[in-house]
């Protein structure tokens, strides 16, 4: 191989490698809690400019995802505490569904979801989504 030849081939090399790599964003989730910050407890997807979105800092060689908790302590009084943060130890095999956690003391549901603010709004929606199709399966058997 002449030396313009192999000037050519690592130039070749180089364009190749720099066109097939990609950059990997981390995830962006809002991170808090409503017992240092009420105002976390009301957050929507669409409050992206909120101090508390942030991107998540990797965690060895896991997936970052977001998670969302809603604790309810029944005390008297009763008092519910939401907390808002990224994961990286996924609930079980079924990455869609919530962690649902009943004691005398508690009620804890705790949600993980995979794109960037989807730990705001109401943890409820994929509970309602999965009691939804448990009840339109009963209806077609």
């Amino acid at each position: 191989m002449t030396p313009a030849n192999s000037i050519s081939y690592v130039t070749f090399l180089l364009l190749a490698v720099f066109t097939c790599a990609q950059t990997v964003n981390g995830i962006k989730c809002f991170q808090c809690n409503s017992f240092e910050h009420p105002a976390c407890a009301n957050l929507t997807a669409n409050d992206t400019n909120s101090p508390f979105f942030h991107k998540c800092q990797p965690r060895d060689n896991h997936e970052m995802f977001c998670r969302k908790t809603v604790q309810t302590v029944l005390d008297t009084p009763q008092f519910t505490r939401i907390t808002r943060s990224c994961g990286w130890f996924i609930y079980k095999t079924n990455k869609s569904l919530c962690q649902v956690t009943d004691t005398d003391f508690k009620l804890e549901t705790s949600c993980q979801c995979f794109t960037d603010g989807c730990n705001a709004g109401t943890v409820l929606t994929p509970v309602f989504g999965t009691v939804a199709l448990l009840l339109g399966g009963s209806l077609l058997s």
